[in-house]
């Protein structure tokens, strides 16, 4: 009979003392991280069924982005008390606050350029942007500019893209955060990597060319200094 290895046995002691630990500190980690998940899924659900029945197909913020980079906030929702709490207690009779659209106009008379970026809500949290260029008719009015927000807001895009990339890298997330904000010549590809750029600190190449591939698998290439029309 062989002799006994004491040595062996401790260490194969240590081995399983050691996978049990393991196993148990993970199981603790997921079921730690399960009761997270179910308490974000909870409140995340909570959040939207408060937007939806207070403030829905509402803007919430409007920045102005120049053509030096900077974004200044022209509006904001909740800085408008009256309008905010018209919302809370469903009195609001306009579909946007007329004070928003008036920041618009003030900004089309100033005759500035730039790019407008809007965040609203319409069944969730949605971004457009906006070429001031797109209001430069005479004597554009707040009705008008309410005509053309609801066109971008109220209606889908109806494209649906499944991938999008620049140079090798893959921006179909960045890219589709302001889906629809592509239609009736409003934004050119240089326009939206621009403002990728700026709210992502990223560095794409801003004359670059993007390859856009639909559920269909079809691929388009859009030129940086292109429209983009899904």
């Amino acid at each position: 009979m062989p002799p006994y290895n004491v040595s062996d046995f401790n260490t194969k002691f240590c081995n399983f003392n050691i996978n049990n630990i393991l196993l148990k500190f993970l199981y603790i980690f997921t079921y730690v991280q399960n009761i997270f998940v179910k308490i974000y899924n909870v409140f995340n659900e909570s959040y939207i069924d408060f937007y939806k029945n207070h403030f829905n197909e509402q803007i919430l913020s409007i920045d102005y982005i120049n053509n030096l980079r900077d974004t200044h906030n022209v509006y904001k929702i909740y800085l408008d008390p009256i309008y905010y709490l018209k919302c809370l207690f469903k009195f609001r009779v306009n579909k946007y606050n007329k004070n928003s659209l008036v920041e618009i106009v003030n900004l089309i008379h100033s005759k500035k350029e730039g790019l407008l970026l809007i965040n609203y809500f319409n069944n969730q949290s949605e971004k457009i942007i906006l070429n001031l260029d797109i209001f430069r008719e005479k004597n554009v009015s707040v009705n008008d500019i309410n005509s053309i927000l609801e066109n971008f807001i109220l209606y889908e895009v109806k494209n649906k893209i499944v991938h999008v990339e620049i140079d090798g890298q893959d921006i179909t997330s960045k890219f589709l955060e302001f889906k629809n904000s592509y239609k009736l010549d409003n934004v050119k590809l240089e326009d939206v990597l621009y403002v990728i750029n700026i709210l992502n600190n990223t560095k794409y190449n801003e004359n670059e060319f993007i390859k856009i591939t639909d559920d269909d698998i079809n691929e388009y290439i859009y030129e940086h200094n292109k429209y983009i029309n899904l």
